[in-house]
């Protein structure tokens, strides 16, 4: 599993994730397969996309949706929300297995963007930063209550409101080591991307 937080200000977007892969063995263990795991893509300097769950489910729809082609467009940024919720209308029949692929960055109109697609209910979510208040997502494995890290990730927002984006990248990897702490699925390889506009 993973943990990946994604925080969305007016004018960034930094995500930070871990680097282990488990898989779940028939006695609902979880065996480490690699403990550095690249779980975030860089498209451009405006873009990327990350994915938790199942990464071979993810990676094939990401084939087969022609998401590159797609959501981005020749200067690697994001395309407009009407074209992405087309792109989703025509590519979600296709979606198999259990994942979230993250798609974030610069889109064509120069707003800070993220789109959450999740495999299971196939939903393509559109997030942007709320009036200069910025926004957060975690995605956790199941092996943690979603509700404390996330939480604890506001909690920390509301206290350093208009900090610079080192400081919300920071409480982005303490989040991460204290995760990691708790839940064998994580560890504290980290990788980060961050986008400024």
């Amino acid at each position: 599993m993973s943990f990946i937080s994604v925080i969305i200000g007016d004018d960034f977007i930094s995500i930070v994730a871990d680097s282990r892969e488990t898989e779940c063995l028939n006695s609902g263990e979880r065996r480490v397969v690699y403990e550095f795991a690249e779980k975030i893509t860089k498209v451009s300097d405006y873009s990327f996309f990350a994915m938790v769950g199942e990464c071979s489910a993810g990676f094939d729809f990401i084939d087969v949706s022609h998401l590159k082609n797609m959501a981005y467009n020749r200067n690697g940024k994001i395309v407009s929300s009407h074209e992405m919720m087309l792109w989703h209308e025509v590519t979600r029949k296709s979606l198999r297995g259990k994942f979230n692929l993250i798609i974030g960055g610069v889109d064509i109109f120069n707003r800070i963007v993220c789109y959450i697609l999740n495999s299971t209910n196939t939903e393509l979510s559109e997030i942007i930063a709320d009036d200069g208040k910025a926004q957060s997502i975690i995605f956790p494995s199941t092996s943690v209550d979603k509700d404390l890290p996330m939480e604890m990730l506001n909690s920390l927002l509301d206290i350093r409101k208009n900090e610079t984006i080192e400081s919300y990248v920071a409480i982005q990897y303490a989040l991460n080591d204290y995760v990691a702490e708790i839940d064998c699925s994580v560890n504290k390889n980290i990788t980060s991307f961050v986008i400024r506009k």
